[in-house]
């Protein structure tokens, strides 16, 4: 957990159209994908075109991850696709489906002129050319996907909550990642030292 940030939001434009290159549009969804599901690096590349594409061709509404591919292999963890993501798995799949001859065993995230997925050290370079490039700073890393989504869903839970609806944002962010344990979502949301001190600044009687 330690060694990454969260993504604000016009940090998060930024990387959009940071990505750059012939893969760019991979990278795109890629980025996309995990800050919008919050799988972890190693379980988005583990995604095979069958996991996101119904019969007919259509994407699906959720995305599920086997158990096998998890990190502690426990129990799998199924999340629903936003129109966002959905979108942009369609346009990735239209732009790597040459000729019709894509297979719905092949990875989602492939390598160069492979069926075969990318390494997880190859999408740390990926992602890190795209944090230079938008001029980002501080602790990055792959893990800032899943970190970002963990902000958000806390954040609209939170501002749920201010608004008097009934709701735990703790357990809505403890299950939206997956975790079993409370202690380990609110060890997750540790808040940043310069946080903390602008808190405090702000309250200042």
């Amino acid at each position: 957990m330690k060694g990454a940030r969260p993504l604000s939001a016009e940090e998060i434009k930024k990387m959009y159209s940071a990505f750059e290159g012939k893969y760019r549009v991979r990278n795109q969804t890629l980025f996309l994908l995990g800050i919008n599901t919050g799988f972890r690096i190693s379980e988005l590349l583990s995604v095979r075109v069958g996991d996101i594409l119904e019969p007919d061709g259509s994407i699906k509404k959720y995305l599920a991850v086997s158990k096998n591919k998890m990190k502690r292999k426990r129990k799998g963890r199924t999340v629903v696709l936003n129109d966002k993501v959905k979108e942009a798995l369609s346009r990735l799949l239209a732009h790597i489906d040459l000729g019709g001859i894509m297979s719905r065993d092949d990875a989602v995230f492939a390598s160069q002129d492979s069926v075969v997925a990318i390494g997880r050290k190859h999408a740390w370079r990926i992602l890190t050319a795209a944090f230079l490039n938008a001029k980002i700073v501080g602790k990055l890393g792959t893990h800032t996907l899943r970190k970002t989504f963990a902000h958000n869903v806390h954040s609209w839970a939170t501002e749920k909550l201010a608004r008097g609806e009934t709701i735990d944002p703790i357990l809505v962010t403890m299950n939206a990642l997956g975790h079993s344990d409370p202690k380990a979502t609110i060890r997750y949301l540790a808040i940043e030292d310069d946080i903390v001190d602008e808190a405090v600044f702000a309250i200042a009687a």
